[in-house]
């Protein structure tokens, strides 16, 4: 499960998102879908849970969803936003 860092601070929306990161100094803006899937990280979401919501919400294809799923948190990582356990 990815786990966001204690020093981000986001803001959420219906059009995106904006998370600060105090330690880097950065600010990264996520789209509609991104924001949701922050939003599900933030909550603590599983990968699976967060593939479920994004399915539920878009009816695409669950084999493309995981595929983008794992690259968005894959980038979140190399942009130090989040981390594994």
């Amino acid at each position: 499960m990815p786990l966001h860092l204690p020093h981000l601070r986001s803001v959420i929306n219906s059009d995106g998102a904006a998370i600060f990161d105090a330690e880097q100094g950065t600010l990264t803006t996520l789209n509609a879908t991104g924001a949701m899937l922050w939003r599900g990280i933030e909550q603590g979401h599983s990968k699976e849970q967060l593939l479920q919501s994004l399915a539920d919400a878009t009816q695409l294809p669950e084999e493309q969803l995981r595929l983008d799923i794992e690259e968005f948190l894959e980038q979140l990582t190399a942009q130090h936003l989040i981390t594994s356990e």
